[in-house]
């Protein structure tokens, strides 16, 4: 799991070590030498999307294992610190973000694995969103707020190949008739799930319009991508090019 530098979850890396044999030639001898291939990779979730970022590839000699390694991520990560210690962990951080792969248990005290991805329970889930700051609007358009997912329950379908689709937002009681908003499904909010890498993602719309008689109408996407660690979802929701992202959760009921 990769937290940034306020401890909100914004992504996942995965560490792999290979072992590896090179032929090592001098002027008289050829030798073996043993090497450890340390590969990256990293999902990053920004302005409501998901982006993949690779690392370089780093080798060391085996007998190097256990100083303080560089490993180059491309942006928005960056160059991160690979420190091993003693006990056969290590920790992966910048001044930015930070891998965490272990939690301390609130019931027990002790510390356990945090489970990234994995199936979810068949059913429902709440799919919630803080809304507090809005984009500015012009012209005399307000936003539809009975149209926003702040409170929507979401339909989790076939666990198995992993999709959570046909969101159902709640029903509510439109203010006044906007053409194209379902008053059954007004945020269109649909989502999809990777049990594989926990990712979901996926968007909603938002409604604004001028009121009155004869009210003009402008739509907005939403952009949704997060993670589901220990069970429940985590992520950002973002309208382009407005600067602003929201925090939303994905809960079992």
């Amino acid at each position: 799991m990769l937290r940034d530098a306020e401890s909100n979850i914004v992504g996942t890396v995965t560490l792999k070590l290979r072992n590896a044999s090179v032929r090592v030639r001098s002027k008289k001898t050829i030798a073996k030498a043993s090497l450890v291939k340390i590969s990256a990779s990293a999902i990053v979730v920004s302005d409501g999307k998901a982006k993949s970022v690779a690392a370089k590839l780093v080798r060391i000699r085996s007998d190097e294992w256990g100083r303080q390694l560089a490993i180059e991520f491309k942006q928005p990560i960056g160059i991160m610190t690979l420190a091993p210690s003693g006990d056969g962990r290590f920790k992966l951080r910048n001044d930015r973000y930070e891998m965490v792969g272990l939690v301390v248990d609130g019931k027990t005290g002790a510390e356990r694995d945090i489970e990234v991805g994995g199936d979810l329970p068949e059913g429902t889930m709440r799919f919630t969103t803080d809304m507090d700051v809005m984009p500015t609007l012009a012209g005399g358009f307000s936003f539809v707020e009975s149209a926003f997912p702040t409170d929507a329950m979401v339909a989790v379908m076939d666990v198995r190949s992993s999709a959570v689709a046909k969101a159902l937002s709640k029903t509510v009681r439109m203010e006044y008739v906007i053409k194209g908003i379902d008053a059954a499904k007004p945020s269109r909010l649909r989502l999809a799930y990777s049990p594989k890498t926990g990712l979901f993602k996926g968007s909603f719309r938002l409604y604004a319009t001028t009121g009155g008689g004869r009210p003009r109408r402008r739509v907005f996407t939403v952009n949704v991508a997060g993670f589901v660690v220990d069970g429940e979802g985590v992520g950002k929701a973002a309208v382009k090019k407005s600067g602003v992202e929201w925090t939303v959760t994905l809960e079992s009921r």
